[in-house]
């Protein structure tokens, strides 16, 4: 309760109604409530990947909204010609899986767990993530942003045009 302290300190950790909030839950979605978070820690589940495992495929339907707590994932898109494309990588803090399941679809480039030392991720179901995105308008504008973003940065790297619409 010492505000003082807290910032001295290298991490915080959040207690609401007896419960643990996961600290990467409250930044990712800081515009939620207490409550919601609370909600949301109770349905997550933990889930580690070994080096170089693949979380998802390019065109598999996505179910879950993920977490990076540890480690690394690299986002990788199939070309033709060119093989396999390395279209970015994403660290603790950051998540994915938002574009399929806020704009329906299969997943648009594989994920797969960093080839050294793996990733630990906190996975939320479909049913979970889209309930939090009704209830949150601007927890919903966030992750469109991001999602947008993301279906750039894929369609570059394809090397098509995008779109706007």
């Amino acid at each position: 309760h010492d505000q003082d302290l807290a910032k001295r300190v290298s991490r915080t950790v959040v207690i609401s109604d007896g419960q643990i909030i996961e600290q990467y839950l409250a930044r990712v979605f800081p515009s939620l409530t207490e409550e919601q978070l609370v909600e949301v820690t109770r349905e997550i589940e933990p889930r580690k990947y070994s080096p170089g495992q693949v979380i998802l495929h390019e065109g598999d339907k996505v179910e879950k909204f993920y977490i990076i707590i540890s480690g690394a994932v690299q986002v990788v898109i199939d070309q033709p010609q060119a093989g396999e494309i390395v279209v970015a990588s994403m660290g603790p803090g950051q998540y994915f899986g938002e574009v399929e399941l806020l704009h329906g679809g299969h997943s648009i480039a594989s994920i797969r767990a960093d080839v050294h030392h793996g990733v630990e991720v906190v996975e939320l179901d479909d049913e979970a993530f889209k309930r939090l995105a009704a209830e949150s308008s601007e927890m919903r504008a966030n992750v469109d942003r991001v999602a947008h973003e993301r279906a750039r940065e894929n369609l570059t790297a394809r090397g098509r045009k995008v779109h706007h619409g």
